[in-house]
């Protein structure tokens, strides 16, 4: 009569872990659903909007956008995620001529920090959306989905990856464009080499992935805090090693900003995952310990501006450390000890996430199958 009144508690124990986590799941799916839905400036509509806008100051937008779709398809398996991402990418390049004609250039209001690029193509905003559409075509080719489009979306990454390297050749003799003056855009650009040498070995994209986890790993220092070793680096590169860094007349070394420190480290977790480059999980540990002990604060319940732990001296970056959806939180899949910031930061800062253009891709990463 014991033992049955054990194995009855255990089920019932079970039970009830099972239907609180399969709540937690579909409670951010069904977040993330109706962000799709809603009237939001990033809603699924008014992604579709930026899409056709031939605007490339968008491209970031619309890469956190497949981002997010590309991981709820992964967590759920439900194609129509996949369907978001192959809309925006018909209107963005397959169903539209202006992309291969370079017509898509920056268009921002004087106030926009960046509106020295206006009129201009992008490179930096461009790999903000590439990086993903490699991730796109690595998971449908993966799962035998569109076949009939995969050729022309590889072409589309190739072209996009081949203009910038045929114009940095052009200019420097070497691959300076693509490195850019910091490591967070060359990360950008790694991944869609790394992508691209998977689909299509070339030497020219090897070369850029290599050198670049050269620099990378020549950037990274260690941080013993607490007895555990955390990473440290500068947004800038040690190196002067191309031919537009040489050029640069105060090249001042700056530690790495949090928000743009997700390049990085969405790199290196997209490398560990295709077994590129090296990157192993001592190297994600170390990441985390980053995240874990030096960035969140644990007494405000806030993240610092600085992968050190500093504020910035730079007043657009201050108060942006909460902006981790694009590659930090990826790391709460190698360690679940890191969610119960994001749970908790969320909670108390819902608005705010929900309507930035990162409230999706948040809501995707926040998801669990575990």
């Amino acid at each position: 009569m014991m033992m049955k009144y054990l194995i009855n508690l255990c089920c019932s124990s079970l039970f009830v872990v099972y239907t609180i986590t399969a709540y937690a799941q579909s409670k951010y799916k069904i977040a993330f659903d109706k962000q799709l839905a809603s009237n939001t400036m990033y809603s699924k509509g008014n992604i579709g909007k930026f899409a056709s806008s031939k605007n490339a100051y968008n491209f970031m937008a619309m890469g956190y956008y497949l981002d997010a779709n590309n991981i709820m398809y992964t967590k759920t398996g439900d194609i129509e995620y996949l369907n978001n991402n192959l809309k925006i990418v018909e209107a963005v390049l397959l169903n539209n001529s202006a992309y291969s004609q370079n017509k898509w250039l920056v268009s921002v209001n004087k106030n926009n920090q960046n509106v020295n690029s206006n009129g201009q193509q992008s490179l930096v905003f461009e790999g903000y959306f590439f990086r993903y559409l490699g991730d796109f075509l690595f998971v449908i080719k993966g799962k035998n989905l569109f076949k009939e489009k995969h050729s022309r979306i590889q072409t589309a990454l190739r072209s996009a990856f081949d203009k910038w390297n045929t114009r940095s050749l052009n200019g420097y003799n070497d691959q300076s464009r693509l490195f850019h003056e910091r490591l967070h855009i060359g990360a950008n650009w790694a991944v869609v080499a790394m992508y691209l040498n998977i689909f299509n070995p070339n030497s020219s994209y090897k070369k850029f992935q290599d050198d670049f986890d050269f620099q990378l790993r020549k950037a990274l220092k260690i941080v013993n805090k607490n007895g555990r070793d955390c990473y440290v680096w500068n947004s800038t590169y040690s190196d002067r090693f191309t031919g537009s860094l040489k050029k640069i007349a105060k090249y001042t070394a700056e530690v790495q900003d949090v928000t743009h420190g997700n390049h990085i480290v969405n790199y290196v977790l997209t490398a560990n995952r295709l077994k590129k480059g090296g990157w192993g999980e001592d190297d994600l540990r170390k990441f985390s310990n980053t995240l874990g002990i030096l960035i969140w604060n644990a007494s405000t319940q806030t993240f610092s501006d600085n992968v050190d732990g500093s504020k910035s001296s730079a007043r657009e970056l201050r108060g942006t450390g909460w902006k981790q959806s694009d590659g930090w939180m990826k790391l709460m899949d190698f360690d679940t000890d890191l969610r119960k910031y994001y749970e908790s930061f969320y909670s108390k800062n819902k608005n705010t996430i929900d309507k930035s253009s990162l409230g999706l891709q948040f809501i995707a990463n926040l998801y669990s199958t575990k």
